[in-house]
């Protein structure tokens, strides 16, 4: 993550770039201890509640190095403790209440804060002294800045990092000294003190390379410089890279800040010591200008894909003027360490050693310039007295009488003159002496640094060289092991072939010896056994004879047995076409009633109208079962509905009036009710609710068999009614009313295919289960919210799967079985006092409202998203209009269920409501060029099979 700069005063370093500079000892007794501010009584209580409460938390083992922690709010400031494993919690109070935030990191703020203690009097408080003062660093718990409580842990001065509710607390200690940023701002700070840092920067740089640490983000705003010790640290740690980690990530974007940022490190993610030698070298060209902050020397250009800027014309300007040839070689190693290419670089031992002979000739530099500038001095104040004597010789001096002390004084001014003169080109010649000898100095040191850097160039080398040839070696012996390893494998093969075949033989031998025992005993055996043999033959030739008799005897039983054999499968065959019969006559015997009622489901002449209607009853109750009752309905509510012919005459029903064709009454499209025909159904339908009521309240396998009855029969949903807008059914006001009826509405295997389908993530209220917690609708149906209901029905339809209007159904379909087998996908919220009064009032006025049992919760949102599926099933339908339906096509719309749903939530208005989508499927399958493929898939569907069974 690229950072811009931020010019923070935090005033924190991390311990591993400075390990030989601990805080103060604490003193070693209780009694020692003088506090700045004694904490009240509230607080003491809230730390003993801390402490106790660490204390109690335990570490798995020995191996266990996680450090504990746990935080206590009040009104004043924070306290947060810290328990590392054997040793006793500490608490610290984080001034965040009372004081202003230090200053703002990329995740969290750094806070003041202080280390409390508890005198020998049990009495806590804040004490004195620089060692108890700390810093703490508060930050979001992210996944990005998680890694700076494990590098904080390593730290020998921290007391302790650790995460509560989703916030990490990182103790560390606050030592002496300035952030870069600000120093930068200061144009007048010494070129001698910038050395100084530009060399302690380049040593912190080193020690995290040392511990096997890279820093990714090196700028001002992450450096402390502390000018007494001269020292630099770096603070920021979240993203400390390390190098030795066989588990060490890669990070997922670029770390850095742009104008410091490697491009190695921003195009690669490579976070390595060449890539903080390239951060320094940006800042140590800018460190070296009269304007640091202004970054005018150098920048990087990666992000803008380009090199790195350069502008060495402003580097070190006045010095340039009187060493020319220390700038340039300066500048020369600067831009070796911001070179493009990471392998031009020099290393961080190089730039230390480099950047410290730099130092120490700038001292020579300053010592000589100091020690010239005093000559110049005295030779201006030289040049000076000899002007002015040259004056007073040149002057008329009026007091003079004679021309002899005339020409005395003259004498004496040109005396002095020329002492003066004498003394002045000796000065000039010291201060030409002192250049020279500044400039042999200088190029002494340069010579010594060059030389200096060409042995550590040979030593490096040679080291290299070295590195090489151990490496060549290490390939060597390890190939030589796996040839050596590969050759011992083969021996120790070839060893244990060879035992294992000296085994196989050993084992053929003592198998040979035995095989010979056994011959010869076997040969002594025979030799016995030919005695006994020939004394048996004799048995056996009288035996034999008695054999034969009884074969001639057992052949006979056997034909016997044949005979009785062939007699049984006659019998057989005989009392298979005996059961036969007897299935036939009582598949006949139990056809034969629902012939006869067919007989009589007819208006012709000469048959009794009113005589279907008496004996549909009494046959109904003849029946064994209810299985057999729901298919005499089923299959009469079908004949009479299709008016379908017996004998392939005339239909059953036909109406007798010729004015039939020019009456206005309305009537349905193909199928035209005469009034016999309607009443002979509404005796079948009527039997059907009777029925279905009976099984309703029976044992629980009867309830199952009723929910499928009214959810898939013909005869539950069939309207008898000439105007379809009369009729929305009674199935599902029968089942509204069943108590624990939803528990029998879908078995365990239906719930598991329903329960996941396209949209369950979507088509849910987001309680979860809480009827407390309030309504959390996804950004798909909250935005479904604010169109109108067609455009939500269009929209909806998009997201499901398939192309085809027949597709969209199907998904439509699951859809809706999903939502009512998710039983926690909608909840019922809890009503409020103002609600629940407002309904409790209406209710004694209109009557009791019955919330519906025969789904789980019917909240108002889960009622909604039903209805919005209701009128995207419209919208599908709609591309079926004027078309012919296929045979798929109409047996889904004739088994959906979604289609019959009545989205309300209460029993009574169940009564009044008008299930227009049950009128627009109805029409479109009783249709002129779809009701007859709509007949055939109702004899295929509710066809009538009796068997003996």
């Amino acid at each position: 993550m690229l950072s811009h700069p931020n010019h923070s005063s935090v005033v924190t370093r991390q311990p591993q770039a400075y390990s030989g500079h601990a805080a103060r000892s604490e003193p070693s007794k209780d009694k020692c201890i003088k506090f700045e501010r004694m904490l009240g009584p509230l607080e003491s209580g809230m730390v003993d509640e801390l402490c106790k409460k660490l204390s109690g938390m335990h570490h798995s083992d020995r191996s266990d190095r996680s450090c504990h922690c746990a935080v206590k709010y009040s009104d004043s400031d924070t306290l947060v403790g810290f328990r590392k494993p054997g040793q006793r919690p500490v608490i610290i109070q984080m001034h965040d209440k009372n004081h202003q935030h230090l200053g703002r990191g990329a995740y969290g703020y750094v806070y003041e804060s202080s280390k409390l203690m508890q005198n020998s009097a049990g009495k806590w408080g804040i004490p004195e002294g620089d060692q108890y003062k700390r810093v703490m660093k508060v930050q979001e718990d992210s996944s990005d800045a998680r890694s700076e409580i494990n590098f904080q842990l390593e730290q020998p001065g921290s007391l302790g990092a650790g995460r509560v509710g989703g916030v990490q607390y990182l103790d560390q200690l606050r030592l002496p000294g300035n952030c870069l940023q600000k120093l930068f701002e200061n144009h007048d700070w010494p070129i001698g003190n910038r050395f100084e840092c530009a060399v302690a920067m380049l040593k912190c740089a080193q020690v995290y390379e040392t511990g096997g640490k890279a820093h990714p983000d090196v700028k001002p705003d992450n450096m402390i410089f502390d000018a007494d010790k001269k020292e630099v640290s770096f603070i920021d740690n979240a993203h400390v890279h390390d190098l030795e980690g066989p588990t060490a990530i890669k990070p997922i974007g670029p770390r850095g800040t742009p104008y410091f940022i490697a491009p190695e490190q921003y195009n690669r993610m490579n976070i390595t010591p060449k890539a903080m030698v390239y951060s320094l070298g940006i800042i140590q060209l800018n460190l070296f200008s009269n304007r640091p902050d202004d970054y005018a020397v150098a920048k990087s250009q990666v992000l803008q894909k380009k090199k790195t800027m350069l502008d060495t014309a402003k580097l070190l300007p006045e010095l340039r003027k009187v060493s020319p040839d220390f700038v340039e070689q300066l500048e020369g190693f600067l831009i070796q360490m911001v070179s493009d290419d990471h392998r031009l670089r020099p290393d961080l031992t190089v730039c230390v050693t480099r950047l410290a002979a730099f130092e120490s000739a700038y001292k020579v530099i300053e010592s000589s310039e100091s020690k010239i500038k005093q000559q110049c001095e005295q030779v201006k104040r030289l040049k000076e007295q000899l002007s002015k004597q040259e004056r007073a010789n040149a002057a008329p001096r009026a007091d003079l009488k004679s021309q002899q002390e005339i020409t005395k004084l003259k004498k004496d001014g040109e005396e002095k003159q020329r002492l003066l003169q004498e003394t002045l080109e000796q000065q000039e010649k010291a201060l030409c002496d002192m250049r020279e000898a500044q400039k042999k100095e200088l190029d002494e040191m340069m010579r010594e640094q060059g030389r200096a850097l060409e042995k550590e160039k040979e030593r490096n080398k040679e080291l290299q060289k070295r590195t090489a040839l151990l490496e060549r070696r290490a390939v060597a012996a390890e190939s030589s092991r796996k040839n050596i390893s590969e050759q011992l494998q083969q021996l120790t093969d070839e060893a244990k072939k060879m035992e294992v075949s000296l085994y196989d033989k050993d084992q053929k031998v003592e198998k040979l010896i035995g095989e010979v025992a056994t011959v010869e005993s076997q040969k002594l055996k025979e030799e016995q056994a030919r005695v006994k043999a020939e004394e048996k033959i004799t048995e056996y030739e009288l035996e034999l004879g008695a054999e034969r008799e009884g074969h001639k005897e057992a052949r006979g039983r056997l034909l016997d047995a044949e005979a009785q054999k062939k007699k049984l499968e006659s019998e057989k065959t005989s009392e298979a076409q005996k059961v036969q019969e007897l299935s036939s006559k009582l598949s006949q015997n139990l056809k034969a009633p629902l012939d006869r009622l067919k007989a009589l489901a007819t208006n012709r002449i000469g048959v009794d109208k009113t005589e279907f209607s008496k004996i549909l009853p009494g046959i109904l109750e003849a029946q064994q079962s209810n299985s057999e009752k729901i298919l005499y309905l089923e299959e009469l509510a079908k004949f009479i509905f299709c008016n379908a012919s017996l004998d392939g005459s005339d239909k059953p029903y036909t109406h007798q009036s010729y004015l039939r064709s020019l009456s206005l009454y309305s009537r349905r499209q193909q199928v035209d009710f005469t009034t016999t025909q309607r009443m002979h159904l509404e005796v079948v339908v009527l039997e059907a609710k009777a029925l279905a009521a009976k099984m309703l309240s029976g044992d629980d396998n009867s309830k199952h068999e009723a929910c499928r009855f009214l959810h898939e029969g013909f005869v539950t949903r069939v309207q008898v009614t000439d105007v379809l807008t009369k009729d929305s059914g009674w199935a599902e006001l029968l089942l509204a009313s069943t108590p624990r009826i939803s528990n029998f509405q879908f078995t365990p295997e239906q719930v598991a295919t329903f329960s996941q389908s396209h949209l369950c993530k979507e088509l849910v209220d987001g309680r979860g289960g809480n009827p407390g917690k309030s309504k959390q609708l996804t950004g798909f149906l909250t935005s479904l919210e604010t169109m109108n209901q067609s455009d939500a029905a269009k929209s909806l339809l998009k997201m499901l799967p398939g192309n085809e209007p027949f597709d969209k159904l199907v998904a439509l379909e699951k859809e809706f079985l999903s939502i009512l087998t998710r039983p926690t996908a909608y909840t019922r919220g809890e009503q409020g006092t103002v609600a629940w009064l407002a309904e409790s009032m209406w209710e004694s006025v209109a009557g009791e409202k019955h919330i519906r049992v025969d789904i789980d919760s019917p909240s108002a949102t889960k009622m909604k998203h039903i209805t919005l599926l209701r009128s995207a099933y419209e919208e599908a339908l709609k591309l079926l209009v004027d078309k012919e339906l296929t045979l798929r096509e109409v047996e889904v719309l004739l088994d959906s269920r979604l289609i019959q749903f009545s989205p309300v939530q209460y029993q009574h208005e169940l009564q009044g409501f008008q299930n227009e989508l049950t009128y627009v499927v109805t029409t479109l399958l009783e249709s002129k060029q779809n009701f007859e493929t709509y007949k055939d898939c109702l004899h295929k569907k509710y066809g009538a099979e009796f068997s003996a069974s």
